[in-house]
């Protein structure tokens, strides 16, 4: 099907485009710093370490980019649960 071939190529773009697997890892320190530091790293802070050079900002972080990133997130548990079901 291609219409479901163009949706994942379109799902991948945005993966790249919107720097996922950088930001999914900045994610992960920031929570390890604020729980050694108990000093929260904001929003704004991730959103330039991630995109340095502005293309998205922290208001593009927390509408657009960290709501695509849960979306993935659930998909890819739902799938990893499904294949852990099929395997058994």
């Amino acid at each position: 099907n291609s219409s479901a071939a163009s949706d994942v190529y379109k799902r991948q773009d945005r993966i790249i485009s919107y720097r996922i697997i950088p930001l999914i890892d900045l994610l992960e320190f920031s929570k390890l710093y604020t729980k050694i530091t108990k000093k929260r790293v904001s929003r704004k802070t991730i959103a330039f370490l991630t995109y340095p050079h502005g293309e998205q900002d922290q208001f593009g972080l927390a509408q657009t980019v960290l709501p695509f990133l849960d979306k993935i997130r659930k998909e890819s548990s739902k799938f990893f649960v499904e294949y852990k079901i099929n395997k058994e």
